[in-house]
């Protein structure tokens, strides 16, 4: 299992904790299929039950990575064709250690050294998988 650095957290985690369930624009738990009434636009941000901001990504496809030409480009940022097949909201920051533990019940970062714990710190070194 690789423990992620916590600028994942806020992509992986929001990705978890809405497999199943989101809030609509009004508050309400909905099914993620029908995630969507109330809310139209890309990037249009709704706040869940558990008080996580959450940005609509629609489904589409855009070109991901810089062009060859592109003053400081690296080496590994080659540009590949990304397909979003159906809507999603991605968490607009990372997850925090509160919001994980409400939902998955653990808390993989007790006994870690170096890792400060509280309810509003990142939910860093957690384990996925």
């Amino acid at each position: 299992m690789p423990i992620l650095p916590g600028s994942l957290w806020g992509i992986l985690g929001a990705c978890i904790l809405l497999s199943a369930w989101t809030s609509n624009s009004f508050g309400q738990e909905v099914p993620k299929e029908s995630a969507s009434p109330g809310v139209s636009k890309p990037g249009e941000v709704i706040t869940n039950s558990i008080g996580m901001k959450l940005a609509l990504i629609p489904s589409g496809s855009f070109t991901m990575g810089s062009p060859l030409d592109e003053p400081g480009r690296m080496k590994d940022e080659n540009q590949v064709a990304v397909t979003i097949s159906q809507l999603f909201f991605l968490g607009v920051t990372e997850v925090t250690q509160g919001q994980w533990t409400s939902v998955m019940g653990t808390t993989l970062w007790k006994g870690r050294v170096g890792v400060q714990q509280g309810p509003k710190k990142p939910g860093d070194l957690c384990k996925v998988g």
